[in-house]
């Protein structure tokens, strides 16, 4: 299974934009690139604009606009860790990310990871 690292982009299903991750772990890299582990949420601050009415801020510009669906900026907050994690492979003592991990945002968005740059541990 694909080990995830810094570079690749992950998406909020609420989200407009893609965005990049990346990794404060510098000393456990796959071919010079840090590897992404189950606690790396911190970098996943804003996806563009944000659609879901559970965030407070669209569903304070739907009122407003007297229930025209719309989107606000996106202001993520992340619940930590990554799931589907390869809890055998660790860096600094922390599962790795693969293709298949998912996150949460507190507004009911999963966060996933594409555009994988392939680097498959057995």
């Amino acid at each position: 299974m694909p080990v995830v690292s810094s570079g690749n982009l992950c998406r909020c299903s609420f989200g407009l934009i893609p965005i990049p991750l990346t990794s404060p772990n510098v000393t456990v890299n796959i071919e010079g690139t840090p590897v992404i582990t189950n606690i790396d949420t911190s970098t996943l601050i804003s996806f563009g604009m944000c659609m879901t009415p559970s965030n407070p801020t669209v569903a304070a510009i739907i009122a407003s606009s007297l229930g025209t669906v719309t989107m606000a900026p996106c202001k993520s907050i992340i619940i930590p860790p990554w799931k589907n994690t390869k809890t055998n492979v660790l860096a600094c003592g922390k599962p790795v990310c693969t293709n298949a991990s998912t996150c949460q945002c507190m507004w009911g968005g999963v966060i996933t990871i594409i555009n994988i740059k392939n680097h498959t541990v057995l």
